[in-house]
C-alpha cells in the first residue's frame, strides 16, 4: 500500500534491523473497537498534526518508526465508521516537541517494553501517509487479520501443551489406589478442554483459508475475515 519511495526508504532498513517498528493502534478507551479511535491527524499544508494517546505499544522505547492509525475525518462526517481513518509510517522522534513515551510496568513479558504514547500537536510530514487518506482501516485489516491468526495459533499451541501436561498428570497421579484421571470430576473437564481446542483449531484454519483465498477472490473482504 505504500508508494515506491516509502517502500525503498523503509522496507530494506526494517528487514536489515536498522529500523525497529512499533504499531500504534490501541487506545485507552477504545481497546479492540478500532473504529472509535480518538487520536486525530489534521492536515495543515505539507504536514499533519497528531494529537491523542496510544497504549500498550510494544517496543516504542527502541523503535525508529511507528505505523500509526489516526482519524483524519471526524466520525460524524463520514458515511461509514470504517471511513476517515488513515495510516501513517512516521518517525518516532523522542526529542521532538509533542511526543511523550511512558513505559508501563509489567509483572511478566519483560523481554519487550510496553508503553503509553502521548501526542500533543506532534507534527509529521504529509508524505508519511500510507495509501489514500481515509482508507487506513481497510489497509490495516490486511495485517491485523494475519496477526490474529498468528496469535490464535500461539494460544492454540499453548493450550494443547497445557492439556497434554494436565492429562499426563491425571494419569500419573495416583490417589486411593488409582489415577485421578479415572474420576469423572477430572476426566470431564479435560475432555471439554480438548473439544474446545479442536473447535478453536477449526476456526483458526477457516480464518487462515479465507485470508489465503482473499488474494484471488475479491468477494472475500478483510472485514468478513475479521
Amino acid at each position: 500500500f505504500g508508494n515506491k519511495q516509502q517502500l525503498q526508504s523503509t522496507i530494506p532498513k526494517v528487514v536489515s534491523g536498522e529500523y525497529r517498528v512499533c504499531f500504534g493502534v490501541t487506545e485507552p478507551n477504545t481497546g479492540l473497537n478500532t473504529l472509535q479511535l480518538k487520536t486525530t491527524a489534521s492536515r495543515e499544508g505539507d504536514r499533519y498534526v497528531v494529537s491523542g494517546q496510544k497504549i500498550w505499544i510494544t517496543c516504542a522505547q527502541v523503535a525508529k518508526k511507528m505505523i500509526l492509525l489516526a482519524r483524519t475525518t471526524p466520525l460524524e462526517e463520514v458515511k461509514r465508521p470504517s471511513e476517515g481513518l488513515s495510516m501513517f509510517c512516521i518517525d518516532l522522534d523522542k526529542d521532538a516537541p509533542g511526543l511523550e513515551l511512558k513505559r508501563i510496568k509489567k509483572m511478566g513479558g519483560r523481554a519487550v517494553d510496553a508503553n503509553e504514547v502521548f501526542f500533543d500537536n506532534y507534527e509529521i510530514p504529509a508524505d508519511t501517509l500510507v495509501g489514500e487518506e481515509g482508507q487506513g482501516f481497510k489497509i490495516i485489516m490486511h495485517g491485523m487479520n494475519a496477526e490474529r491468526c498468528l496469535v490464535a495459533g500461539e494460544a492454540l499451541g499453548l493450550g494443547y501443551v497445557a492439556l497434554d501436561k494436565a492429562s499426563k498428570y491425571a494419569r500419573d497421579r495416583v490417589v486411593f489406589g488409582r489415577p485421578i484421571g479415572k474420576n469423572q470430576g477430572i476426566a470431564h473437564p479435560l475432555a471439554d478442554s480438548f473439544m474446545n481446542l479442536e473447535a478453536a483449531k477449526l476456526s483458526l484454519y477457516h480464518a487462515a483459508k479465507l485470508i489465503d483465498n482473499s488474494r484471488n477472490d475479491s468477494s472475500i473482504t478483510q472485514q468478513s475475515i475479521g
